[in-house]
């Protein structure tokens, strides 16, 4: 397992693939690619379902093998589809920085979280620049539902990270007993959410609706919070006010 501080994985030369995906490479590229597209959504499954699982290092380990596989595929053909699988690795490793930004915002360790977010924003503009190269050179792909789904969750993401980045710099004001400016940036933290929200509803595909009903409800217990917070100004008896200490 990796350490928190760790980069993403990028040491050391490919390993060979396991067996039980182990590509034939007497086989036309055409399906040994096939083989790696198979393999690259189950990827996309499992990255998701470790970010709802809050598992940083499966979320770790699904970016590590879709580059693995991506790094292969580089090798044997130069079919534009290529392009598409880099797309697919980069939304991929996007769980990476989201679930490591929560769990270091859970844990206090604000700026490590902060860092966090900003590389997600950076494998955003690097997917969406890859898919919309990939557009380009398959023209005939323009309107594709797939390309369409991936661009919308590259923008909801980029959105995402924005939000969470703002949540986190909202509870270091907090941490230091600066409760107006606390409930300040709490505010700008759900209007970047509502906005993330709103770009994920542009597509009904699976995975952006779970993202969607995700932070939806957090929206929900940040509004929640940020009312109780405001109670203060109201009554004699404050729901909470930090110290700073």
């Amino acid at each position: 397992m990796q350490s928190d501080d760790s980069e993403y994985p990028e040491k050391g030369e490919i390993p060979d693939l396991p067996e039980t995906t182990q590509l034939d490479l007497a086989e036309q590229p055409s399906k040994e690619l096939d083989k790696i597209f198979t393999e690259v959504q189950g990827l996309v499954r499992e990255s998701i379902l470790a970010f709802m699982q809050q598992n940083v290092a499966r979320c770790e380990e699904a970016a590590n093998r879709a580059r693995i596989l991506y790094k292969h595929a580089i090798k044997i053909t130069d079919d534009p589809l290529v392009l598409f699988l880099d797309a697919q690795r980069h939304m991929i490793s996007l769980y990476v920085p989201l679930a490591r930004a929560q769990k270091f915002q859970v844990e206090g360790r604000f700026q490590k979280g902060i860092t966090e977010c900003k590389k997600g924003k950076e494998i955003c503009m690097e997917g969406l620049d890859t898919i919309a190269r990939y557009a380009k050179h398959a023209p005939e792909a323009e309107d594709d539902e797939q390309i369409f789904e991936i661009n919308v969750l590259f923008r909801t993401f980029s959105s995402m990270m924005t939000a969470l980045e703002a949540n986190i710099a909202a509870d270091i004001l907090g941490y230091q007993g600066r409760t107006d400016e606390y409930l300040d940036g709490l505010k700008v933290s759900i209007n970047y959410f509502r906005r993330a929200v709103a770009v994920a509803s542009e597509s009904n595909s699976e995975i952006l609706m779970i993202i969607k009903r995700i932070f939806s409800e957090l929206i929900d217990r940040l509004e929640t919070r940020v009312e109780f917070f405001e109670l203060r100004s109201a009554s004699k008896r404050p729901y909470f006010l930090p110290s700073g200490e």
